[in-house]
């Protein structure tokens, strides 16, 4: 069996603080949906630009073994700005792992699902009223 970890917020998501309970509860749905394992993972700090729990994340990520195939999130906005997130998903699809978006339905497994998740959330920011906070 393959297993993802999850990576979820304490920080409001679009203006939304959904609990970190509920994403739990949802990211160990999504598993059971697509047949995964879930591994509880940990909660990003508070801090709007701290990314230091998902660097970790992606960090055991690359150096584990065959059976963590990725990393399972709530949503794309969760994400930093635009240069990590490449960077993060350069290191995961270099790896041939993967990183899913529960809320979204979004996979990123290669260079053409990384390309077209860093346009979707590019648009997004350009459109969202928050794009100035990231």
């Amino acid at each position: 069996m393959k297993y993802l970890t999850g990576y979820i917020s304490s920080r409001s998501i679009l203006n939304n603080l959904i609990p970190q309970k509920v994403q739990n509860v949802l990211l160990r749905s999504y598993c059971d949906q697509i047949s995964h394992g879930y591994l509880m993972g940990a909660a990003e700090y508070q801090m709007s630009t701290c990314y230091a729990v998902l660097r970790s994340e992606v960090d055991r990520l690359i150096s584990s073994d065959g059976f963590h195939s990725g990393i399972v999130c709530y949503s794309i906005n969760m994400l930093p700005d635009l240069e990590l997130s490449a960077y993060f998903f350069k290191r995961i699809v270099s790896a041939r792992k993967s990183f899913h978006f529960f809320l979204e339905d979004i996979i990123v497994s290669d260079q053409d699902s990384m390309t077209d998740v860093l346009e979707l959330l590019t648009l997004i920011r350009l459109y969202s009223n928050d794009y100035i906070f990231r």
